[in-house]
């Protein structure tokens, strides 16, 4: 790009231009991702219900796509 902003020359780049890259040992850190056990514990109180699997699909339970009829 010029200094206008136009296009004025395209390379064409294959395996053979690239260059040998170290790979980086450990991870990022990311903020507010360790959570303490007791944080994880509290955390999830309230979310479990066992009669999901028994509720309609507009309730978060299961939907089975049928009918329940036995007959």
């Amino acid at each position: 790009f010029d200094q206008s902003g136009v296009l004025r020359n395209v390379e064409h780049l294959n395996k053979d231009d690239s260059l040998p890259v170290a790979m980086a040992s450990g991870a990022t850190p990311s903020p507010g991702s360790e959570a303490s056990f007791l944080q994880q514990l509290f955390g999830n109180v309230g979310r479990y219900n066992p009669g999901s699997a028994l509720t309609g699909p507009s309730q978060g339970g299961s939907n089975t796509g049928g009918n329940l009829n036995t007959r």
